[in-house]
């Protein structure tokens, strides 16, 4: 069973898109594998994306009320399941938590979700393992950052992807990314400093054993100050001595969140001024489909 029908009445398009492009590329690679039985949910918006094939069952959803229900009964006769969601509003967790016991989750355990989704939560656990990553407070609103910590990184704490990222430069600016935050019906917020470099990623599938670790890639990311994703490139074309650094990082990364499975990417941060020193940015459980760490997005420099 595949859900990719559980995210509100009113997703966030660029969340919807994320969705969608995980959803299609796992249909995809699970269409193909002989005598698997595929229960999907996919949103009645949505249809244009479905693929007819014998072997998958789409049931189309028209709200959260009835895509519960509709995934309540995939999983009746399911053996496996994995969740496409969003982590925002413990929404993510909550749907991996109530899963029936006969079921095979492909998603991380409830616990890492729970960790990797709270950006806060996370840095404190990731300094406290002594991995290299940004420092991170919680934005309460009550007032601008002092003069001398801009620019700073607005975004929210269990947020995904670039939505209501923000680099902020002013306290004109912060006021303006408050009300955005008010107006979203987000106000939990971190505030991180900027850190000029590349933005790069590596993933790996983890299982039962070593994590297997794919080529890292590299990020292009908007530079107005809202981080959009604007495509990659893999390899990523780094120096050895950078390649090295994250191969150490990714291991000890792997190491501190308990219950990571599937598909588990990182985004890392190379600085302009230490490159061969990178930074965590996000270790990210895409969705469902990997395992999301949020520390900063940085603009590539």
């Amino acid at each position: 069973a595949v859900s990719a029908g559980l995210c509100g009445d009113d997703p966030e398009p660029s969340l919807l898109r994320e969705g969608l492009a995980m959803w299609r590329a796992v249909v995809d690679d699970l269409a193909d594998v002989p005598g698997l039985m595929i229960d999907t949910l996919l949103g009645v918006r949505c249809q244009e994306y479905r693929r007819d094939c014998e072997s998958i069952h789409v049931w189309p959803t028209d709200g959260p009320a009835e895509a519960m229900l509709c995934w309540d009964a995939a999983l009746r006769d399911a053996d496996h399941s994995l969740i496409i969601a969003p982590e925002t509003d413990d929404h993510l967790r909550r749907l991996v938590d109530a899963l029936p016991p006969h079921i095979q989750s492909w998603n991380c355990s409830p616990g890492a979700v729970d960790l990797c989704t709270n950006k806060l939560r996370l840095a404190l656990r990731l300094a406290e393992q002594g991995i290299p990553t940004l420092s991170t407070q919680p934005e309460d609103w009550s007032a601008p950052p002092p003069p001398d910590e801009y620019p700073v990184v607005i975004k929210p704490r269990d947020g995904v992807g670039s939505w209501l990222v923000r680099q902020v430069c002013s306290p004109s600016a912060w006021r303006q990314v408050r009300r955005e935050f008010k107006s979203a019906g987000h106000p939990s917020a971190v505030r991180q400093p900027y850190v000029a470099g590349r933005a790069l990623s590596v993933a790996g599938w983890f299982g039962p054993a070593t994590p297997f670790w794919l080529p890292t890639a590299e990020q292009q990311l908007s530079e107005d100050g809202c981080f959009r994703y604007g495509g990659g490139r893999i390899p990523a074309r780094i120096d050895e001595s950078v390649r090295s650094a994250i191969g150490e990082l990714r291991q000890r990364l792997a190491t501190v969140v308990p219950g990571l499975f599937g598909y588990v990417g990182i985004d890392l941060i190379s600085p302009a001024d230490t490159p061969d020193q990178p930074l965590d940015d996000q270790l990210r459980r895409l969705s469902s489909l990997a395992a999301d760490v949020s520390l900063a997005h940085v603009a590539a420099g």
